[in-house]
């Protein structure tokens, strides 16, 4: 049986300790106690209290984890058995404001808290599993910081978030001052993904997939990706941004394009892209083997009144729309995407 060291205090029948009704009415129980011989029975009580609390919680954690609980002053050791005992517990911790998680490339998912940037985890996908097996987000923004430092996986939601509301979410957050110090690479995959009507925050990082053909944004399934600051897309085996199967992705802020990918949009089989309103800068020479925005099989894209920054440096075809796929412009032209071969519709594929 595991041991619990955080002992009750003054339970034994008779102890010195004062009356409820006495400590309830103490000008001492909210004042505290002031300087000279403060009576035994009412200081006892005050320590039985605390005490007997600290018990119950530790025992609770000891039964539900089997670990033991030790008087070892380890605050983070226990923040983390707690954690632990609710999740075992099937319980989920309500958050009653924004809340912060933290990740680093030097943290550990065993025995970090996530809740200090002294104890950060180790992995964007731990934090993504904590919060949405064992947090109630009650419509407030739950933000996992990551530390500066390249990130070899990314994270991947299969559903909801518990609470989360109509504003608010997760939010995977990088660096605002320089999201470039903060790089998901993946060497296959998705840099970020969301399905089965998940939906998550990305902003102020930059992404890049190496091999196997993954996206570094996918949605799907009515999963939705939003982004809220500055994001760079650099090179890409897969698609930079793709939404199919009635999965969303909402491109809300400015952004950068430093690498080359298939291409740079695709929405298809009821997928929608909408992105508009804000400034996307090209670096260096990105090109698009199929086209920068692709679309088919009833796939949408809202991409108007966006100002592209160097456009003329990428190379390959402005848009490729069939099957039913929507390229909506807002009337911007045949010129209006980035590229330098000239756009195409097929099969009842439409660019206006």
């Amino acid at each position: 049986m595991a041991t619990n060291e955080f002992l009750p205090f003054a339970t034994a029948g008779g102890a010195n300790v004062q009356p409820q009704v006495d400590y309830a009415a103490s000008a001492s129980r909210t004042a505290g106690f002031s300087a000279g011989i403060a009576p035994s029975a009412e200081v006892n009580k005050a320590i039985r209290q605390a005490a007997f609390m600290a018990s119950v919680l530790a025992q609770f954690t000891a039964n539900i984890t089997g670990n033991n609980v030790l008087d070892d002053g380890d605050v983070n050791g226990k923040v983390a058995l707690l954690l632990s005992a609710v999740q075992g517990a099937g319980g989920r911790i309500r958050l009653s404001a924004d809340t912060t998680f933290y990740v680093s490339t030097t943290g550990n998912d065993s025995t970090g808290t996530g809740l200090t940037v002294g104890s950060p985890w180790l992995t964007i996908q731990h934090a993504l599993d904590v919060i949405q097996k064992s947090y109630d987000i009650a419509g407030w923004t739950a933000t996992i910081q990551l530390a500066d430092g390249t990130y070899t996986a990314g994270g991947t939601i299969n559903g909801p978030f518990y609470g989360q509301g109509d504003v608010g979410g997760v939010v995977v957050a990088g660096n605002a001052g320089t999201p470039a110090n903060v790089v998901i690479s993946v060497g296959a995959g998705n840099c970020f993904s969301a399905t089965q009507s998940g939906r998550l925050g990305v902003k102020n990082l930059k992404m890049t997939v190496t091999a196997g053909g993954g996206n570094c944004l996918y949605a799907a399934y009515s999963g939705l990706i939003w982004t809220e600051g500055p994001v760079e897309f650099a090179a890409s085996s897969g698609t930079h941004i793709v939404a199919e199967a009635n999965g969303t992705i909402h491109i809300g802020a400015n952004y950068t394009i430093s690498g080359s990918a298939p291409a740079h949009w695709n929405s298809q089989f009821n997928g929608t892209i909408f992105a508009g309103g804000f400034t996307i800068t090209i670096t260096n020479t990105p090109a698009f083997a199929t086209a920068f925005a692709f679309t088919q099989s009833v796939g949408s894209m809202n991409v108007a009144t966006i100002t592209f920054v160097n456009a003329a440096a990428a190379t390959g075809t402005r848009y490729n729309a069939q099957s039913n796929g929507t390229i909506y412009t807002n009337g911007g032209g045949a010129n209006y995407l980035p590229g330098n071969v000239a756009g195409v519709t097929a099969s009842g594929g439409q660019y206006v």
